[in-house]
C-alpha cells in the first residue's frame, strides 16, 4: 500500500552520452525517461530531490546514490533495480520473475541468508539489495565485492538445471503484500500475472522461458544501481562506471511493457467475497495521465476527502473500525478505497449515508482550514524514509515510472499545493468521484448479505431528503468532572515539568516534539497524534505472599473487565474505540502501572478514564467467569508452552523474578473480591504515584486537566506489606545444557555476572557497549549465517547479565559453542579498531522518541529511580561516545565467564501421518 504522496507519476526528458553529477548546491537531476505529453503544459513537473545525486552510463545503465550521515556502514546498501515485474511475464513466462529472484539468491547466499530478503518482486520492477559488511576485509574491498555480486546479477547469471531446480523447491505459494483492485475492475492480465504466483507457475516454467525473461528485462537501459548510505559520491561513481560500463550497449529499442486498461465506469458495482467480517467501499479516481502538480493536488484532496469520512464515521459511531487507502491501479484511475470492519449491513446503510451526506451538503470549510494547518506543519518536512531500505524502494519506483521521490522537496510543495486548496474544490470532487457511478461496494462475510441487498441499501442511503452533518459526539463522557484539587509546586527538571499535587501525587509532563527534521539534543521526537499518561507506584506481587501474589498479578485485567465508575465493561469499550482512546492496568512484580493512550483531542476522556480506574473500578461478576473462560481457552492453544518455562527458568538464573507458568488450578483459584481489593491496595496511595504524562502537549494546557481529574483524587494509603528483598550474590552453577522443542534451530547462551554496586546508569552504558562489540564480532565471523542476536540488560536485582542467541535455517556446526566463546573471550584480551570503530558510529543512547523515552523513564520511576538522571542519561551521547575505550569493553567483558545455561531448540518433528 503506498502512501498517498507517492502515488503522483511523473517524467523526465531522456538524453544519452555520460551525465556529469549535478552540482550539490543546486543539482539538476538527470532525465529518466521520456516525457508523455502533458494535459497542462503549465505545470511544472515534481523534480527529483536535491539530495540525490543521480546519472546514466553510455549504455544506458541508470546510477541514483543518496548520502546519508545518519547511516553507518553496515547499513549502507546496494541494490540493482530492474524495470520488469509480473506484468511483463507472457503466458509461457509465468512466474519467471521471481523465480529470478530465487536463482540470484544462489550468488549471495553467504550474505543474505533468505531469498525473500534478497529483493523485491513486484508487479512493475524487481529489486536486489545487499547490505554492505565491515569486519575480515576492508571497506573499500567490500563495496567492491559486493557491487561485483550485483554485475553478476545484471550479466552473468547461469541458469543451469541445478539451480533451477533448487530455486523452485524455495519457493512456496504466497501473495504480494499490496492493495488488490477488485477483480470486477482489474486488468485480466494483472490477475493472471501475481509477483508471487503459485506453485503451478514455477513448477510448468522452462529453462528456456525464464532466460527469454532475463535475456529481455536484464539490459542496461532497463536497470539502475541504487546506493543509499554513508558513501563518497565520486568514488562510487567511479566503482560503477568500471563494473556495469562494460554491460553491453542495447542494440534494439527498449522492450515495451503491458499497458493495462480499465474497464469503463457502468454505475454501481457490487461483489460478495469471503475473509473477515466487513466491507469496502471504492471509488475510481480518474486522473487523466496528469503527472505534475495538478495531480499532486488531487490527491491531497483526495487524502483530505478520506480523512474527513474518518472523522465523521468516527463521530457517528464507535461500532466499526474504518481504514482508508488510495491505490494507483492503472494509467488512467486511481482506486480511493474506504474499508471498514463492520458487525452487520446496518453499518454498511450508514456509511453510505455519511457519504451522501458530505456529498449533497458539503465540507465544512473550518475543518479545511485545520487541515491546512496540520498538513502544513507535517509536510514541510522529509518524508519518512528514515530507513536505507525506505529509501531504495522509494528510488526503484522513481527509476520505474517517475513517481516522486518523497523528500523535503516534495514535502514542501506539496505544503504550497494544499495551503491553497478551497472549498469548492473539495466539494466538486466530492461530487464526481464519490457517488454511485464510480462505486463498487464490497462485503466479507455480512450475515449472508446478497448483492441484491447491497443494491437496495445503497438506493435507500442515497435517497432524498439528505439531513445536514450534525456535529454530535458518539459516546456520552464517562462521568461528570469532580471537585478540583490543586497544584502546591512546580519545577522544570531536565526537559519535564513536575508538579507536586495536593494529594500527594507528582505528576511529569514531558512535551515532545513534531518530527525529526525539528529535533535538537535532549527533544523527545513523536507526532501530533501521540499523548500517553502513566500512574505508577510502588509495590508489586513479587512482594506479596504466594497466595496474595496470585490475585495480584491478574487485578488489573479482572478490574477492566468490570468497567469504570458507572459505566459497563461493554459500554467503555465501544465509548474508547470511538475515542481512539486505549486503558492498561497492571500489577507487576515490584511495581505497579495504570496508563491510557489517545490523541491529544481527546484530552479530556483520557483523563476521566484515568480517574475512574484509580478512584471508581466497577466490580463485576461476571468479568471473572469471561476472563477465565477465555484464558483457559488461550492455554489450551498456545503451542510455546515449553519455550516459555524455558525463559523463566532463564529469568530466574539472570536475578529476574520469574513469572510462574500460567496453568488452569491457578485460573480457579482467583477470587474476584480479593483481587479487588490488591488492586485497591495498589492504587491507593497516591503518596508514591507518579503521574508521567508524555505527547503533543504543552504543560501549561495540560494543568487545569491535571488540578481536576489527577488531584481529585483521594489517597486512601496503603495496606502492602513491602517486605525488603535481599540482592544476593548470583550462584553461577556449572554449564548447564537444555533442549526445548521450538519451530527452529536455535542456541540460547546465557550468561551473568556479579551484582552491580556502582551506579547503575554507568553499568547499563559499559554492558551496552560490551553488548554491541560482541554483536559486531559475532557478524563479522558468522556472517550472517547462523544469525547471532546479543541482548545484555541489569536485572531486578542488579546482576548483569546476556543472552546470546543463533538461530539457523538448517541447523548448527558442531563448533558453534566453542566459536562463540572464542569471540567472548578474544574481548577480554583484545578490542580491535574495527569494533571500536563499529561502536563510535552506533552506540548512543537512542531513546528519543516518545514510546522508548517512556518506556525508559517509566521503568525507572518503577524502580524508584531519579526520572530526571534517567532523562538525562538518555540524551548524553558525549558521556556514552566518552567511555567507548578498548579497557572499559575488555573489563565488561571480564566480568562473564562460561555461559551458565546453554539451551538448544530444535524443530519439533511433525507427528505421523495416521
Amino acid at each position: 500500500m503506498r502512501a498517498h504522496a507517492s502515488l503522483l507519476v511523473f517524467c523526465l526528458a531522456c538524453t544519452g552520452g555520460t551525465i556529469a553529477l549535478p552540482p550539490i548546491a543546486k543539482p539538476t537531476p538527470t532525465p529518466l525517461v521520456a516525457v508523455p505529453a502533458p494535459v497542462d503544459p503549465d505545470a511544472p513537473l515534481v523534480a527529483l530531490d536535491g539530495a540525490i545525486r543521480s546519472g546514466k552510463l553510455k549504455n544506458g545503465l541508470t546510477y541514483l546514490i543518496v548520502v546519508d550521515d545518519d547511516v553507518t556502514f553496515d547499513e549502507t546498501l546496494v541494490t540493482l533495480a530492474v524495470n520488469a515485474g509480473s506484468l511483463d511475464e507472457t503466458e509461457a513466462q509465468k512466474g519467471a520473475a521471481h523465480l529470478l529472484q530465487h536463482v540470484m539468491h544462489a550468488l549471495v547466499e553467504d550474505d543474505v541468508t533468505d531469498p525473500e530478503e534478497l529483493g523485491v518482486t513486484s508487479y512493475d520492477r524487481s529489486r536486489f539489495t545487499l547490505p554492505l559488511q565491515s569486519g575480515e576485509i576492508s571497506e573499500e574491498a567490500e563495496i567492491e565485492r559486493k557491487l561485483g555480486l550485483l554485475r553478476k546479477m545484471a550479466d552473468g547469471l547461469k541458469l543451469d538445471r541445478p539451480k533451477l531446480e533448487r530455486a523452485r523447491n524455495e519457493i512456496h505459494d504466497g501473495g504480494v503484500d499490496e492493495e488488490q483492485a477488485p477483480h470486477a475492475w482489474e486488468s485480466p492480465h494483472k490477475r493472471a500475472h501475481p509477483p508471487y504466483g503459485d506453485t503451478a507457475h514455477f513448477t510448468a516454467l522452462t529453462e528456456k522461458d525464464l532466460a527469454e525473461f532475463y535475456r529481455t528485462w536484464y539490459r542496461a537501459d532497463q536497470m539502475a544501481v541504487i546506493v543509499v548510505g554513508n558513501v563518497d559520491v565520486p568514488a562510487i561513481v567511479r566503482r560503477i562506471e568500471k563494473k556495469f560500463g562494460s554491460l553491453a550497449v542495447p542494440r534494439t529499442p527498449a522492450p515495451t511493457h503491458v499497458a493495462l486498461a480499465a474497464s469503463a465506469p457502468t454505475g454501481l458495482t457490487v461483489a460478495i467475497e469471503g475473509g473477515d467480517s466487513g466491507f469496502e467501499i471504492v471509488h475510481r479516481i480518474p486522473h487523466a495521465h496528469v503527472r505534475g502538480e495538478a495531480g499532486y493536488r488531487a490527491s491531497l484532496i483526495d487524502q483530505f476527502v478520506r480523512d474527513t469520512i474518518v472523522a465523521r464515521w468516527r463521530q457517528v459511531t464507535p461500532r466499526a473500525e474504518l481504514e482508508t487507502s488510495r491505490e494507483q491501479f492503472t494509467d488512467v484511475v486511481d482506486l480511493s478505497r474506504l474499508e471498514v470492519n463492520a458487525y452487520d449491513v446496518e453499518d454498511v446503510r450508514r456509511f453510505l449515508r455519511e457519504i451522501e451526506r458530505l456529498r449533497v451538503h458539503g465540507i465544512d470549510p473550518a475543518d479545511l482550514v485545520e487541515q491546512q494547518e496540520s498538513y502544513t506543519a507535517n509536510l514541510d518536512e522529509p518524508g519518512d524514509h528514515d530507513g536505507a531500505i525506505a529509501q531504495t524502494d522509494a528510488l526503484a519506483a522513481y527509476f520505474r515510472d517517475g513517481r516522486p521521490y518523497d523528500g523535503r522537496e516534495l514535502h514542501a510543495i506539496g505544503a504550497r499545493l494544499f495551503a491553497t486548496v478551497t472549498p469548492d474544490e473539495v466539494n466538486a470532487a466530492l461530487r464526481a468521484n464519490y457517488g454511485e457511478a464510480t462505486r463498487m461496494i464490497v462485503a466479507r462475510d455480512l450475515d449472508n448479505v446478497t448483492e441484491a441487498q447491497l443494491r437496495a441499501i445503497n438506493a435507500q442511503a442515497t435517497t432524498p431528503p439528505i439531513e445536514p452533518w450534525d456535529q454530535r459526539p458518539a459516546v456520552r463522557p464517562p462521568m461528570t468532572p469532580p471537585t478540583a484539587g490543586t497544584i502546591t509546586s512546580t519545577k522544570e527538571d531536565h526537559g519535564m515539568t513536575v508538579f507536586t499535587l495536593s494529594n500527594g501525587a507528582r505528576v511529569i509532563v514531558r512535551p515532545t516534539k513534531e518530527t525529526r527534521g525539528s529535533s535538537t539534543a535532549g527533544d523527545v521526537i513523536s507526532d501530533r497524534e501521540y499523548l500517553r499518561i502513566y500512574a505508577i507506584g510502588s509495590g508489586g506481587w513479587g512482594r506479596l505472599a504466594p497466595e496474595a501474589a496470585l490475585q495480584a498479578r491478574f487485578a488489573g485485567d479482572l478490574v477492566l473487565r468490570g468497567g469504570l465508575g458507572d459505566v459497563p465493561y461493554d459500554t467503555l469499550r465501544e465509548a474508547m474505540r470511538g475515542r481512539d482512546v486505549n486503558l492498561y492496568a497492571d500489577i507487576r512484580q515490584l511495581n505497579h502501572e495504570v496508563s491510557v493512550s489517545g490523541k491529544p483531542r481527546e484530552l479530556a476522556t483520557m483523563m476521566q478514564v484515568m480517574h475512574l480506574a484509580l478512584a471508581r473500578p466497577r466490580k463485576d461478576p461476571k468479568a471473572l467467569d469471561g476472563w477465565r473462560t477465555e484464558h483457559k481457552q488461550l492455554l489450551k492453544d498456545n503451542p510455546t508452552q515449553p519455550y516459555l518455562t524455558m525463559l523463566e527458568q532463564l529469568r530466574a538464573l539472570e536475578g529476574n523474578r520469574p513469572t510462574p507458568v500460567v496453568a488452569e488450578a491457578q485460573l480457579d483459584a482467583l477470587d474476584l473480591d480479593r483481587a479487588y481489593a490488591t488492586y485497591a491496595d495498589h492504587m491507593g496511595d497516591l503518596q508514591g504515584t507518579t503521574f508521567l504524562v508524555v505527547g503533543f502537549i504543552e504543560p501549561a494546557a495540560i494543568k487545569p486537566m491535571i488540578e481536576t481529574y489527577l488531584a481529585s483524587i483521594p489517597t486512601t494509603g496503603t495496606r502492602i506489606t513491602a517486605r525488603p528483598i535481599a540482592v544476593p550474590k548470583p550462584k553461577l552453577p556449572r554449564t548447564q545444557v537444555l533442549v526445548r522443542p521450538g519451530s527452529d534451530h536455535s542456541i540460547v547462551f546465557d550468561y551473568v555476572a556479579d551484582v552491580v554496586t556502582g551506579d547503575r546508569l554507568l553499568a547499563e552504558r559499559d554492558l551496552g557497549l560490551f553488548a554491541w562489540a560482541l554483536q559486531n564480532r559475532i557478524d563479522t565471523r558468522f556472517m550472517r549465517e547462523p544469525r547471532g542476536y546479543v541482548t545484555a540488560a541489569i536485572s531486578e536485582d542488579g546482576h548483569r547479565y546476556m543472552r546470546v542467541t543463533m538461530n539457523s535455517r538448517s541447523g548448527f556446526s558442531p563448533t558453534i559453542e566453542k566459536d562463540l566463546q572464542a569471540e567472548v573471550d578474544k574481548l577480554k584480551t583484545t578490542v580491535d579498531q574495527g569494533t571500536l570503530d563499529t561502536l563510535n558510529a552506533r552506540y548512543m543512547p537512542r531513546a528519543t522518541f516518545a514510546g522508548s523515552w517512556a518506556t525508559e523513564v517509566a521503568s525507572a520511576i518503577g524502580r524508584g529511580e531519579d526520572p530526571g538522571k534517567r532523562s538525562a542519561y538518555l540524551f548524553d551521547r558525549d558521556g556514552a561516545l566518552a567511555r567507548i575505550k578498548p579497557e572499559l569493553v575488555k573489563a565488561t567483558a571480564r566480568r562473564f565467564g562460561k555461559p551458565t545455561v546453554i539451551v538448544h531448540v530444535e524443530p519439533v518433528p511433525p507427528a505421523p501421518a495416521p
